[in-house]
């Protein structure tokens, strides 16, 4: 189906077929308006600058605790300037939190899972 249609790229112009555009549910013929290699050098701008146009020092107010902290205290995400809304101590001590309310079963089940995923990825694992 995808193997003949084409489309246009909105930013670099060159008719290319469906299969060079990321999938996008509310796109035209479902897929994004940017070719994938125009899409990437897009992000890149992007991301080069909120780095450059990020202050170096910031302090934000963590959601959990209330305290202010400086932005390498956060770590990164989504939320303003690039940093998750909770500090990564709150983040740790909830992470310790959920661990100390597992059942038995829940723990299990955990430790199954993580060691499936290890046995399937062990070149992610062993480069680590």
């Amino acid at each position: 189906m995808l193997d003949n249609q084409t489309k246009v790229c909105t930013k670099c112009g060159v008719d290319k077929l469906l299969t060079e555009f990321t999938k996008e549910k509310t796109g035209k013929l479902g897929r994004r308006s940017k070719c994938k290699p125009c899409q990437a050098k897009h992000l890149a701008e992007q991301a080069k600058t909120k780095r450059e146009t990020t202050p170096k020092n910031v302090v934000k107010c963590c959601n959990r605790c209330g305290e202010n902290k400086g932005i390498s205290e956060f770590y990164k995400g989504i939320g303003k300037y690039g940093r998750r809304n909770t500090c990564s101590t709150c983040l740790q001590y909830a992470e310790a939190e959920i661990k100390l309310t597992l059942t038995p079963q829940q723990k299990a089940k955990k430790k199954e899972t993580q060691s499936a995923w290890r046995l399937a990825n062990r070149d992610t694992v062993n480069a680590k």
